[in-house]
């Protein structure tokens, strides 16, 4: 297969530096981790491992992970693009869980609903974050404890101006965007086989934006 797409981090430091691990990403690594750490997986799939922290964390918990990536740099067990059938193919079946965490935005967005439907067959369960976009935007978020009650933890963002996307070097498409909503990629996912069970924004990092999926 041809590949489609260039290595879009060119710096060896690029995953480490005091720019890119801030602390709403550290808060985004702590959110999957718990959805992770909820499911109790056996094997896991790291899609892009980027700097290793996820998959270090999980693997000091006692976690099996593998890791997938297009880029050899980042040194995954896997060298794969995963919108390529035949290189995905034997992986079938092989893990309980999925984790793709800010990947899928690097992809166009036809490829994107390719890859999520050529991942199915992988595992059964699958955790998502993409970004939705903060420019034109207010978040509102509502945390409050009742004793005796659970918790209530309400969080919303409001788009009030949206815009079109535009290819920045990365990302390709961006939710809360013009022909973005939260609801058309929920229904991308449905199509693919993918059942939606949670979605929600990380209060302290509103930039991203979680998916918990179950294949059916």
């Amino acid at each position: 297969m041809t590949k489609k797409y260039s290595v879009q981090v060119e710096k060896d430091d690029a995953y480490t530096s005091e720019r890119y691990l801030t602390a709403q990403r550290w808060s985004s690594y702590a959110v999957a981790i718990r959805e992770v750490m909820e499911l109790r997986p056996k094997r896991i799939l790291e899609i892009g491992p980027g700097n290793g922290v996820v998959t270090g964390l999980l693997r000091s918990i006692g976690f099996e992970v593998k890791t997938l990536d297009f880029d050899a740099r980042v040194k995954p067990d896997y060298v794969a693009d995963v919108t390529d059938a035949k290189a995905l193919a034997p992986l079938a079946g092989k893990f309980d869980l999925i984790i793709a965490c800010e990947i899928f935005e690097h992809l166009e967005y036809e490829d994107f609903q390719k890859a999520i439907a050529l991942l199915k067959p992988i595992a059964l369960r699958m955790i998502v974050s993409v970004p939705h976009t903060t420019v034109n935007s207010r978040f509102f978020h509502i945390n409050f404890k009742i004793p005796g009650l659970p918790r209530v933890s309400i969080a919303r963002k409001w788009n009030y101006k949206k815009i079109a996307h535009e290819f920045n070097g990365q990302h390709h498409w961006e939710m809360g965007k013009m022909g973005f909503p939260i609801s058309r990629i929920k229904k991308d996912f449905e199509n693919a086989g993918w059942k939606v069970t949670k979605k929600f924004f990380n209060p302290d990092n509103p930039y991203h934006y979680f998916f918990i999926c179950q294949a059916f």
